[in-house]
């Protein structure tokens, strides 16, 4: 462990009594220090198990000293940089293990039918965020710097993360197309307006689209999502009734004005023909 510095007066002196009183209580854990570093450096290949455990051990001695300050945990060969690393990764994995749950839940139960789209691109978002931490681990291993030899097992977690956003899929297509033949009961029309709405958002961004075809989930064309909101309403909605088709309002038609001609063709119909008046009686002859 690097010590540290000595003083060299009192006015040149860079750490104060506190800060010195803290440096001794972390030699007095000088061995779990070094076991700490050893195997957080160390080039086996650590499950995420053995990161949460390396995280405890680091926070265990944190604790027991008193000491927070990373400039004085530096001084005794801390491996910040490398508990910096362990630190994002297991919140990435806890993020993905959350929305997991969250996804179960709406995928079998029906009483936030509506969240369904919201839960769908929370859990892709997490899962991206995951899959970018993994490449800079491997990224950062390549390059030979102090990253730490983590394996996150993201083709385990794929195969259940992408089930599961099929199901959310297939639920929310399967929500709008009910919504839009009136199966919205008990749903008021606002509500059904920012579900069709999200759901075309969510399916309109680009990243999304890649990360369910990766997934194998089919995505719906967009053309089928963008209805005009007046269409969503339910069936079973009151609406305000309106004068029968016979007495609206029709506007009249234009009547051509007539034409100014020399003799105008006109259609007559011929009287019925008048029956022939009998002949005058003649006198009898004398």
């Amino acid at each position: 462990l690097r010590r540290a510095p000595r003083a060299m007066g009192d006015d040149n002196d860079p750490l104060t009594q506190e800060e010195r009183n803290q440096l001794s209580l972390l030699r007095q854990e000088e061995a779990s220090i070094l076991r700490l570093c050893a195997d957080i450096r160390s080039t086996d290949v650590k499950k995420v198990a053995d990161l949460k455990r390396i995280s405890g051990e680091a926070e265990d001695i944190k604790r027991s000293t008193g000491v927070r300050d990373e400039k004085l945990l530096e001084v005794v060969g801390w491996p910040v940089e490398e508990l910096a690393q362990v630190s994002t990764i297991l919140a990435a994995v806890a993020d993905v293990e959350a929305r997991l749950k969250e996804a179960q839940a709406c995928v079998h139960s029906d009483d936030d039918k509506l969240m369904c789209v919201d839960v769908m691109e929370a859990l892709l978002q997490s899962w991206r965020c995951l899959v970018q931490v993994d490449k800079q681990v491997k990224d950062a291993r390549k390059a030979g710097g102090t990253a730490v030899n983590a394996a996150l097992d993201v083709q385990v977690r794929f195969a259940i993360v992408a089930p599961l956003c099929d199901a959310l899929m297939d639920k929310a297509v399967e929500l709008n197309g009910s919504l839009h033949h009136g199966g919205g009961q008990g749903v008021s029309p606002g509500e059904v307006a920012d579900f069709r709405e999200k759901l075309h958002d969510v399916c309109g961004q680009i990243w999304v689209r890649d990360l369910l075809e990766e997934m194998d989930v089919e995505v719906p064309e967009l053309g089928a999502l963008n209805k005009p909101r007046v269409s969503i309403l339910p069936t079973d909605m009151p609406r305000r009734p309106g004068p029968p088709p016979a007495a609206r309002p029709v506007a009249p038609a234009a009547v051509p004005e007539p034409r100014q001609e020399a003799s105008p063709a006109k259609v007559q119909f011929e009287a019925p023909a008048a029956a022939p008046e009998p002949p005058p009686a003649q006198a009898d002859p004398p």
